[in-house]
């Protein structure tokens, strides 16, 4: 655990050199171009070289269309099946919806993904990530999956936006979406493939263990009714684990330095900018990860020490609860205030 332990921080420290000290170094003295001036001539070639990804542009528009479509037909007509034949109870089937359309999509994604991530031995052999640098072209099944996968956060961010705008997206949530589509885009655009999925892999555990328990909790089923909370705990605490193996501890050991080694090694690439973005991209996210930490170790403490009821199952649903009670204690302290003046007038 110690010798681990160090390795984590001297991790922290190699990719801090690397993004702060080293890559900026490289740019004062061996490049006469601002960054985005390098940027926007790396982004140019690229597009001459991939035929301004035209064939690519065209596959994800008309998968999120495919991914839309689903949605909003078959998904609903599912759901208010299952409403109509009293499996969800009606005041839960938006609720229910949600859950169900997302755990669909993590669940083919992670049986994909897993498939691609143990036939190519990327988590035993992380210098796997590199051997898609050559191919002129992607293969079938990674292009599927970043092409199903970025249209799902896409569709999901302008549902949250525009759709159910009862339901504010908080800005945490916001920036880990936007976040996360310009990282599957730019892997896609660098031909950092395995990288990508592996990430896809890694994260899709947990949230496919949460979406199905937000699901089987609104499963009108006695047995799930009269053990609920029981179902809750369990099932948390398995999102919890999973979050705390995959997210913090073999994302920051395997996915980051790798990538930050391979960039450190070759910054004279045409993309080694795009590369360098990459990096701060998969920082964006750990930072985003070990933000919403803070909840989760909130949620497995009060309810293991103070036996309470597992609301929230979800680090969005804990987010917006905070904010509620910030506003509420806010809106408390304006009444009192009001009252006090009142009473000074009298």
């Amino acid at each position: 655990m110690i010798e681990h332990f160090f390795n984590y921080l001297n991790q922290f420290w190699f990719v801090h050199r690397l993004i702060f000290i080293d890559y900026p170094n490289y740019l004062r003295t061996e490049i006469d171009t601002t960054i985005i001036e390098l940027l926007i001539q790396c982004l140019w070639k690229l597009f001459l070289d991939n035929n301004f990804f035209i064939r690519p542009a065209f596959i994800l528009s008309l998968s999120l269309f495919i991914v839309s479509f689903i949605r909003s037909t078959v998904v609903t007509s599912i759901v208010s099946r299952f409403v109509q034949n009293g499996i969800v109870a009606e005041n839960d089937a938006r609720k229910f919806y949600e859950c169900f359309w997302c755990f669909l999509c993590h669940l083919l994604t992670f049986v994909v993904t897993w498939i691609v991530v143990n036939s190519n031995n990327c988590l035993l052999d992380p210098k796997q990530f590199w051997s898609d640098m050559n191919r002129q072209s992607i293969p079938i099944l990674y292009g599927f999956i970043f092409a199903f996968k970025t249209s799902f956060y896409i569709d999901s961010t302008y549902s949250m936006m525009y759709v159910y705008v009862s339901e504010k997206m908080t800005p945490i949530y916001m920036i880990h979406h936007m976040t996360t589509i310009s990282l599957l885009i730019l892997s896609y655009m660098t031909k950092n493939y395995l990288n990508g999925i592996t990430i896809i892999y890694l994260f899709g555990q947990d949230t496919l263990l949460m979406q199905f328990s937000k699901c089987i909790i609104r499963i009108q089923l006695q047995i799930i009714q009269r053990n609920r909370n029981l179902v809750r705990r369990i099932l948390f605490y398995g999102f919890a684990t999973l979050w705390m193996y995959n997210r913090i501890y073999r994302y920051p050991l395997i996915i980051i330095p790798e990538l930050a080694l391979f960039a450190s090694k070759n910054f004279h690439l045409d993309w080694s900018i795009l590369g360098y973005i990459l990096i701060l991209l998969l920082w964006i996210i750990l930072v985003v990860s070990l933000f919403w930490t803070v909840f989760i170790v909130k949620i497995v403490s009060s309810t293991l020490l103070d036996q309470k009821d597992i609301y929230h199952l979800d680090v969005q649903d804990s987010e917006q609860q905070q904010q509620q009670q910030q506003q509420q204690q806010k809106k408390r302290q304006q009444q009192q205030q009001q009252r006090t003046k009142y009473n000074k007038h009298e």
